[in-house]
């Protein structure tokens, strides 16, 4: 998944929704934030800003118990597959954004 795939994928699972643009003569995409009928042509790049992901980890639309667990189990996934050694808690704690990105889409795509 590229990161425009990976970016729209994690906003469309926090909520955002994807609709035609108001004015046809622009080629793009434009979502609204959850909860909102507001018009933003750029949700947050989730895949490059670590705020943005550590933000939407932190507010997961889930009602699951387990989801820290299995989220933190799928960030060692990616993680480690960027690793040829076994990683610890520091490889974790230093994971990129687009790491965290990819790891929650696999966190709220799997079913519990």
């Amino acid at each position: 998944m590229n990161g425009e795939e990976l970016r729209t994928r994690v906003a469309e699972l926090c909520g955002w929704t994807k609709v035609d643009p108001p004015d046809k003569r622009h080629n793009s995409y434009v979502m609204h934030p959850p909860g909102t009928q507001e018009y933003v042509r750029v949700c947050p790049d989730y895949p490059n800003d670590l705020d943005a992901i550590c933000e939407a980890v932190s507010n997961a639309p889930t009602e699951d118990d387990a989801f820290e667990f299995r989220y933190m189990s799928n960030l060692q996934k990616v993680v480690q597959s960027d690793h040829d050694e076994e990683i610890g808690g520091f490889e974790l704690a230093h994971a990129t954004a687009s790491q965290r990105a990819e790891a929650f889409v696999n966190t709220m795509g799997a079913k519990p």
